[in-house]
């Protein structure tokens, strides 16, 4: 079957504007919904800017570097292209879709050559170029009150309507953006495993990521996102934040989200207050909990090797441990460069 017969047989378009879930009715979250879009519905989508014309498929494989044929054969939404496995957590386990390597070679130039370019909301500090966990806990230092928010299965909680939508919303014209959500999605969802996940949760969470912001105007807070992580924190001592709480949950719904409540934490400035692996009472400095939990990663990694220490199958793992370690550095300079000589004997 040649791509163009395959795109007939295989293309069929997901609704939805911008694939996002819309607020309902009168909620108290609802007049925090923005409402400027790149496009109004139904109409052709403007390209957003810094992003390629790619007015047919044929056009995507050129960009991508991909054998037409093959492009299609790797859209195709079959098991073939993914090793899946589980992996022991606190509470039962964590399932990790790895691409395997054609595929992953696919995610990684759309990755380069697409979602690199889309910016994220100034919110989201996770997966972003030039911010860190550094700059997700200089916001909240000094600050009486600090809440941190857990999402629950937070990659798969993004369907593949909602990444069809986007791609749509950003301009790419249907048959290019069905080519691009069956590239990324798998079994319906973004995997966790996939190097265009990440980028992709981050390009999903903008219109969350500017309604939590403004929620946290509204009540004098600061909001940070690092990945599935929400930080929000206040400077009232005595603060009711059930009523900040029921309208975060309620924007979360909103927006296709949901709260692992168990892992709420409310930390007042008597105890001690963590963001990210850094302890932000008074000033930042590496939590204990980070420095401990890098030196047992990096004692794994260089007895075992980096494949057994990436238990979550995450893109560039060598690159993402020498950032959290240079966080480190950059706070305590003793303690970082103890880790980083670690992190040189690991065979990366």
């Amino acid at each position: 079957m040649g791509f163009f017969d395959f795109l007939k047989d295989l293309f069929n378009p997901v609704k939805g504007g911008t694939g996002g879930p819309k607020p309902a009715g009168n909620s108290p979250a609802r007049a925090l919904a923005p409402r400027k879009t790149y496009a109004s519905p139904g109409g052709p989508r403007p390209l957003a800017p810094g992003l390629p014309q790619l007015p047919t498929p044929a056009s995507l494989a050129a960009l991508l570097r991909i054998a037409p044929e093959k492009l299609a054969w790797l859209a195709k939404e079959k098991g073939r292209h993914y090793a899946t496995w589980k992996i022991p957590k606190a509470k039962g386990h964590r399932t990790i879709e790895a691409p395997k390597k054609q595929l992953r070679a696919a995610q990684r130039a759309i990755h380069r050559e697409i979602l690199s370019k889309v910016a994220p909301n100034a919110a989201a500090h996770g997966f972003c170029t030039g911010r860190s966990p550094r700059t997700n806990a200089e916001p909240h230092v000094f600050r009486k009150l600090v809440v941190k928010l857990d999402l629950r299965d937070f990659f798969w909680q993004v369907k593949r309507n909602r990444v069809a939508g986007q791609f749509r919303a950003l301009g790419f014209p249907p048959d290019v953006a069905a080519i691009l959500w069956r590239i990324c999605c798998h079994r319906g969802r973004l995997p966790q495993g996939a190097p265009t996940s990440p980028a992709l949760t981050n390009i999903v969470c903008r219109r969350l990521d500017a309604r939590l912001s403004g929620l946290a105007k509204k009540y004098k807070a600061r909001y940070t996102r690092y990945a599935d992580d929400l930080t929000f924190s206040f400077d009232a001592p005595n603060l009711a934040v059930q009523e900040p709480l029921r309208a975060i949950r309620t924007i979360l719904s909103e927006e296709g989200f949901s709260l692992a409540r168990e892992k709420t934490r409310f930390l007042r400035r008597m105890s001690r207050q963590t963001v990210t692996g850094i302890t932000v009472n008074s000033k930042l400095s590496p939590s204990r909990e980070e420095v401990r939990s890098l030196r047992a990663l990096l004692h794994e990694a260089r007895t075992k090797g980096p494949k057994v220490a990436n238990r979550n199958q995450e893109e560039a793992f060598g690159a993402r441990v020498r950032g959290r370690i240079e966080a480190v550095r950059a706070i305590d300079k003793s303690k970082g460069e103890k880790l980083l000589a670690d992190y040189r004997r690991v065979a990366w």
